[in-house]
């Protein structure tokens, strides 16, 4: 027998809403999925924006006169932005008061200090002197230039680094001078 006009149209009734319902929960994953994809991207590019201004303020941290900053126990601290190593060194006034250096005892590559440690001895006709890490991290690099020849220090103590440190705590770095402040600091030493 024939179906009567009234089912046929509520099958077609149950077709459509099947259909709808069907696309709309497709529909639905489909938006879920969207936004999860949206913030994962809005994630990564928040991120990136906050290790892009984390490389900015360092950068503006170093940007001094001279690119150095300094510590009172008179360390030198260059910041590399192509290898995001730090660069240490000793000041003009230190190697004025070691006098001629003769030898520089450098740590191996690789060994970790923690902020305040001696880094290394520096040997002059005077004395031995410790160089101390001005921030915690690990030594990346020596100058071999000053390992053998320490008397390039007593030349240009402030453009011969003696090591290279991979920074693990950037904030360390907020205690240094700037050469203006480092010399100001050096006032208070002479009276």
């Amino acid at each position: 027998p024939p179906r009567s006009t009234q089912s046929r149209s509520s099958a077609a009734s149950d077709v459509y809403k099947r259909q709808v319902h069907g696309e709309s929960n497709s529909q639905k994953k489909s938006s879920q999925t969207n936004s999860l994809q949206m913030f994962k991207l809005g994630f990564r590019s928040m991120t990136n924006h906050f290790r892009y201004a984390q490389k900015l303020q360092q950068l503006r941290f170093f940007a001094t006169s001279n690119g150095l900053k300094y510590t009172q126990s008179h360390e030198w601290v260059r910041y590399d932005e192509d290898t995001q190593e730090i660069f240490v060194g000793i000041t003009d006034y230190a190697q004025r008061e070691l006098g001629d250096i003769v030898h520089v005892d450098l740590p191996e590559v690789g060994t970790k200090f923690t902020t305040g440690q001696p880094l290394c001895v520096i040997e002059s006709v005077k004395v031995a002197a410790d160089v101390y890490t001005p921030v915690t991290g690990q030594v990346s690099k020596h100058n071999s230039l000053v390992k053998e020849d320490p008397s390039l220090i007593n030349r240009s103590a402030e453009e011969e680094w003696l090591l290279g440190l991979i920074v693990q705590k950037f904030n360390d770095l907020e205690g240094l001078m700037t050469k203006e402040q480092y010399d100001e600091y050096l006032k208070t030493l002479e009276k």
